[in-house]
């Protein structure tokens, strides 16, 4: 079903992509690859169907040595049971830790390929920025789990920075979660992520003064270049690209649609989307 989905996705967009000048040479300092790894192990912990197993953090993702010490886990679902997530702290690195599920139930397919774009339902932002339809009803259903965990945390950690992580549709919920709080604690960093909104979208993201908005894109993964620009979609800042012999590289920023990074690639993979940093997904 997975990767099912996915073909059709392939077929709705017809492989556009944008290229221009060479790819980046411009790598990552190695405590950054290790940061971003870590990471992004906490994203891929949320596909786990067993839900008793993030909770007491025994699932295989949960035993990784950079993780211990992870405490205060609470998993966040849906009243349907159609998508979820989870809220954790590693006071190691005095860090709050938001992740939502990317695709893995019918519903998370459906939407997916509601394209469709309404206005950001959040207070300040401007009129104009509009956000992928789907993926906004995925964040409206996990709203009261999810916020209830959140603030709980923010409560017994009120110094702690919040990283948001995700892979695919959980990367594009979570953009939307972090908009929930204070810029200033929020780091963002997501793997795999699709495009959220339109241009104005990415422009207010990138204005709200957040810590950190990271998206880290697999060579040539097919996934954040969905849905197509044609659509009236962009990218947001800032990218960081695994490129073809898998090392991370930084991007030259061009409002989200950066020229020397994944967008210099024509031959677009699923597979690749389901592998960052070594580390493939749980269940697809």
């Amino acid at each position: 079903m997975y990767i099912m989905s996915f073909i059709a996705l392939v077929v709705t967009f017809g492989m556009l992509a944008l290229a221009g000048g060479g790819p980046s040479q411009d790598f990552v300092a190695a405590e950054k690859v290790t940061h971003f790894t870590k990471l992004s192990r906490y994203a891929f912990i949320s596909y786990y169907p067993d839900s008793e197993s993030i909770k007491t953090w025994t699932c295989l993702l949960c035993k990784d040595p950079s993780l211990s010490g992870t405490t205060n886990i609470i998993t966040t679902e849906s009243k349907d049971n159609s998508t979820r997530g989870y809220v954790a702290v590693n006071p190691a690195l005095k860090t709050i830790i938001v992740s939502i599920r990317g695709s893995a139930s019918v519903e998370d397919f459906v939407a997916n390929l509601n394209i469709l774009q309404r206005p950001l339902a959040v207070p300040d932002a401007p009129s104009n920025a509009l956000v992928h339809a789907g993926f906004s009803d995925r964040w409206q259903l996990l709203r009261p789990s999810v916020t209830a965990a959140l603030n709980s945390a923010l409560k017994l950690y009120p110094k702690f920075s919040a990283a948001f992580v995700g892979h695919s549709l959980g990367a594009a919920v979570d953009l939307a979660v972090s908009l929930q709080i204070p810029a200033s604690r929020v780091h963002i960093v997501n793997m795999g992520q699709p495009r959220v909104g339109n241009k104005e979208f990415g422009l207010y993201v990138n204005s709200r003064g957040f810590a950190q908005v990271s998206r880290i894109v697999n060579y040539n993964d097919i996934v954040p270049h969905y849905p197509p620009r044609a659509a009236g979609y962009q990218q947001q800042s800032t990218e960081y690209w695994l490129n073809r012999e898998g090392r991370l590289v930084n991007c030259k920023d061009n409002e989200g649609e950066d020229i020397n990074c994944s967008n210099t690639v024509r031959d677009f993979s699923i597979p690749n989307h389901f592998v960052y940093f070594g580390i493939a997904i749980p269940v697809f």
